[in-house]
């Protein structure tokens, strides 16, 4: 997009609730030239914002999300998903919420669950993360009885850098080389 903002570009800025209007200032982007990913963005914020894009219907299919990232004050990388009882019965839409970090994923609240994850370290602080929406929706919502159905939207908060975003979909996570190195923690 650059030298463009993402907002023209069909990303939709929002801020919370806490913000008051005369505090609301778009975040700052910029090209970042260094990066492991040509296309690589950085946001600078200027207070707290949200920045959202809804996935197109072919990405939606995915099941694994691939992207760089080299975060900055408070930089998260979120997926709004539909999980769905394993019956088919019902379906929710849910946030997962991603952090660079070792922790063990815990629920935020009944519609967020957040996940520390390591990824693979590149040069320059950039870290390269793969995420198996499968099985982040068993470690969180599977103990509700529920299974990823479909991607939703994308959204940043805080300052960071990020690559290009690779949606793909896969059979099986092993078959491709990727395995959980994620902290099993409490589903329930």
């Amino acid at each position: 997009y650059l030298p463009d903002s993402p907002i023209k570009h069909g990303w939709q800025l929002d801020f919370d609730s806490k913000t008051q209007p005369e505090q609301r200032k778009a975040p700052q982007f910029f090209a970042v030239h260094s990066a492991p990913i040509p296309g690589s963005l950085s946001i600078v914020d200027n207070g707290r914002y949200s920045l959202n894009h809804t996935i197109g219907q072919v990405q939606s299919l995915a099941n694994l999300v691939e992207y760089c990232i080299k975060p900055a004050r408070h930089g998260t990388f979120y997926l709004r998903v539909t999980v769905r009882s394993r019956d088919g019965s019902q379906t929710r839409n849910v946030w997962l919420r991603h952090v660079i970090g070792t922790g063990i994923p815990c629920q935020i609240n009944p519609s967020e669950w957040s996940f520390d994850v390591k990824g693979e370290l590149l040069e320059d602080g950039w870290v390269l993360v793969k995420l198996s929406m499968e099985d982040e929706v068993a470690r969180s919502y599977g103990s509700q009885g529920y299974v990823f159905q479909n991607l939703l939207s994308v959204r940043f908060r805080g300052s960071l850098s990020i690559s290009p975003i690779s949606f793909f979909r896969v059979e099986s996570l092993k078959e491709i080389g990727i395995v959980n190195d994620a902290k099993e923690g409490p589903v329930g």
